[in-house]
């Protein structure tokens, strides 16, 4: 599958510096993801902050910079990562005044392009992390891009209260507008804030307390870790001081490219468990979502919020590895092959490898992504996904591995396995060569049985799963999961 068409509306430079965050941490994923263009919308601002003028356009082409600078790094682990001035040549300025409808700005001429260079096949997502002006009046402009679109907006309302009418516009064009009924549109007005605020929904505290863990795992870790601890990680707002301008990590635009880094399929954002979050139906047309109203998914009052703050320490984990390469200092060699099975336990394997063989997220590992040595692939059964059996070529034993890529910690590590009728065929796991369980398949039961035990696992730890024939019974497998226990010893604070 071809990756994702993302193009970013962004008000960088403006009243807080998580854009600025959120950005550096999509550049370090340039390899999975196709950026068509990044728009710069200061409709809330005008591009003046205490009486200064800012540049957006500036600080990307400084990121940029930076970038290039670590690229050598970061393409030793994926030769897919592009090159700086391909993404320099796709920033545009968007709209600096709110007036509604307005004159069409660059920003929203490049939407248009791209969205009709797209298909509902291969669409454009638009991720709106500022204003949603220049994405409404794109689409408002260009009823024929609908089909090729899907936008993600985050708080597309509250984004620029003083200037609704574009949110209000787009609104009414998909509650009324049959050309518009069908456009592909999630609001996230508070579920994103779970990759930040704390378990009470605090969010001054939540970023802070996530300090240490930038400076351990971000800062300083190549060109962007030290751009980003310089200039973005102190006073988070560009606008105040002291308590209400805290120092740490928000990254709260994150979660809409989130949504496309994990192995949910995001075509149903009411389904799955997507780092991006889960939505339910917004009443305005036949494609649209918004937060889910759960008591129990609220963190304080962000509704929405605890379905991605349930995975934070899977994103944190993933961020760290990614700071690592362009810093010099991860695993080398081969192609990651994408953040696709990094999800939080519902998607599929990490197609990467590192020096132990494929990468296992925390999560699901399917047994055909991993390295097989005497096992081969056969067709699911009971609906299930393709198993990996021993055969009798290999004398009935073989082992599949990988490299564990999340923090270290307790897990509860389980194998799904189908136990047959003719025979007991023998399981064991070894984590970084030492046996941490093992059992037969005892039983008459023909149907997919689990068994699952905690066990400790260090990031960098080797997981193998060996399986040994009896009779005829080929120790068929499914998957394995890792899923957390208890904190790890590696991760920013959760409380």
């Amino acid at each position: 599958m071809a990756d994702p068409r993302v193009l970013i509306s962004t008000d960088l430079g403006g009243y807080d510096n998580d854009d600025a965050q959120s950005m550096i941490h999509a550049l370090v994923y340039a390899n999975d993801v196709n950026y068509r263009g990044f728009v710069m919308t200061r409709t809330l601002d005008g591009g003046t902050i205490n009486g200064v003028k800012t540049s957006g356009a500036a600080m990307m082409r400084e990121m940029l910079d930076a970038y290039a600078k670590d690229l050598p790094d970061l393409r030793a682990h994926d030769a897919a990562f592009p090159s700086a001035d391909s993404l320099r040549n796709k920033i545009a300025e968007g709209s600096y005044n709110g007036a509604w409808p307005g004159t069409l700005s660059n920003g929203a001429k490049l939407i248009v392009s791209e969205a009709r260079a797209a298909s509902p096949g291969d669409p454009l997502y638009v991720l709106v992390w500022g204003p949603i002006h220049d994405a409404a009046a794109a689409l408002l402009s260009a009823p024929d891009i609908v089909p090729n679109v899907r936008l993600f907006s985050l708080s597309g309302f509250g984004q620029d209260e003083e200037n609704p009418a574009a949110f209000n516009a787009l609104v009414n064009a998909v509650s009324n507008n049959a050309a518009y009924h069908d456009l592909w549109w999630i609001d996230s007005e508070s579920t994103m804030r779970g990759i930040y605020v704390d378990e009470n929904g605090d969010r001054h505290k939540g970023i802070a307390a996530n300090l240490p863990w930038v400076l351990e795992n971000v800062a300083d870790h190549g060109a962007l870790g030290t751009l980003f601890k310089e200039k973005y990680t102190y006073d988070l707002s560009t606008t105040r001081t002291g308590a209400s301008s805290p120092d740490g990590l928000k990254m709260g635009d994150t979660p809409s490219l989130l949504y496309l880094l994990d192995n949910v399929s995001n075509d149903n954002p009411t389904g799955g468990d997507s780092w991006g979050g889960r939505f339910r139906e917004w009443n305005i047309g036949e494609n649209a979502w918004t937060d889910r109203t759960e008591a129990s998914l609220k963190l304080g009052q962000w509704f929405g919020a605890r379905t991605v703050y349930d995975h934070r320490a899977e994103i944190y984990a993933d961020f760290a590895e990614r700071m690592d390469w362009a810093a010099g200092t991860g695993g080398g060699g081969g192609s990651d092959g994408g953040t696709g099975g990094t999800g939080g336990g519902t998607g599929g394997g990490d197609g990467g490898t590192g020096d132990g063989g494929p990468l296992i997220p925390v999560g699901l590992a399917q047994a055909e992504s991993l390295d097989l040595d005497g096992y081969r692939v056969i067709s699911g059964r009971q609906g299930s996904s393709p198993l990996v059996e021993t055969y009798k070529g290999t004398g009935g034993h073989g082992t599949a591995e990988g490299t564990f890529k999340g923090a270290s910690g307790d897990y509860a590590l389980t194998v799904r396995y189908f136990n047959e009728s003719d025979g007991k065929s023998t399981f064991k796991v070894y984590v970084d060569g030492d046996l941490a369980f093992s059992w037969r398949a005892l039983g008459n039961e023909n149907q997919f049985q689990t068994e699952s035990h905690v066990v400790h696992i260090d990031r960098g730890d080797t997981i193998m799963v060996e399986g040994t024939h009896d009779a005829g019974e080929w120790a068929r497998w499914d998957h394995l999961t890792v899923l957390r226990t208890t904190a790890s010893a590696d991760t920013f604070d959760l409380v």
